[in-house]
């Protein structure tokens, strides 16, 4: 969910998405570790990856789908920060 958060930030803003990295770093402590180097690998590689996400390549990804319609075929879009 977090990267979800980081990533819909990151459209908004470089600075929204800076408080999403502060609030990930805070709650890692409470993360199971284990499980997460499960799914997504070490955690200083997951979150270098996610901080080196570009903006405009993320917006052109929206703006792409948005054209093909792929966005609007979605019955319903729900987003909580």
């Amino acid at each position: 969910l977090f990267e979800a958060k980081f990533l819909l930030n990151l459209v908004m803003g470089k600075k929204c998405s800076e408080l999403v990295v502060e609030e990930i770093i805070a709650n890692q402590a409470t993360w199971d570790m284990n499980q997460f180097e499960r799914y997504y690998g070490d955690f200083n590689d997951w979150l270098t990856k996610l901080k080196n996400n570009n903006r405009n390549e993320l917006c052109g990804h929206v703006d792409n789908n948005s054209i093909k319609g792929t966005l609007k075929k979605l019955k319903e879009i729900e987003c909580i920060l």
